[in-house]
């Protein structure tokens, strides 16, 4: 120790804001950790990630590809299309000489009550083209808890690009 000075802090032991920053360090990864674990858990228990996802236009939208299940009036389960709507796959494309027919609306176009063949919008489809004279394609847009506006929103953002000759709502 020098004459006037200061003490050195001895070799090996931490400054207090060495310790802090140490502590602080212990802290997050034992969270990180945590959550890891949890999430591994409720997999695990057959607890899936969220088959939805915020959507600025609408609320929230299903995921593309998620899987569901509803078990509450009625029960279904399956996937998403590839653009995260309930409904059966739909070429981006409409084909020529088909007739487009857009569904938007709420719950009851959403359809998760019956089985995705049991909506009335897939028996349209099927009644529609057992009839001669054409190919008709039912597209259906729907979201539990729409309102008229949402529904306006669906046509223009995502039914207006498949091309529809009909929209229904």
């Amino acid at each position: 120790m020098s004459a006037g000075g200061p003490a050195e802090p001895s070799a090996g032991r931490a400054t207090p804001l060495r310790r802090f920053l140490g502590d602080i360090a212990v802290l997050v990864l034992a969270s990180i950790a945590t959550l890891l674990f949890a999430e591994i858990a409720l997999r695990a228990l057959g607890f899936p990630p969220s088959p939805t996802r915020p959507d600025r236009t609408l609320g929230y939208r299903w995921r593309p590809h998620a899987s569901y299940r509803w078990k509450g009036e009625g029960a279904s389960s399956g996937r998403t299309n590839a653009d995260g709507w309930v409904d059966a796959e739909h070429p981006r494309r409409k084909l020529p000489g088909t007739t487009r027919i857009l569904m938007c609306g709420d719950s009851y176009v959403e359809g998760l009550h019956v089985p995705l063949d049991s909506t009335f919008h897939r028996r349209l489809e099927r009644t529609l083209n057992a009839r001669p004279g054409g190919r008709y394609e039912v597209i259906a847009m729907g979201v539990s808890g729409s309102g008229t506006t949402q529904e306006y929103l669906t046509y223009r953002n995502f039914g207006a690009p498949k091309q529809p000759d009909v929209v229904a709502v």
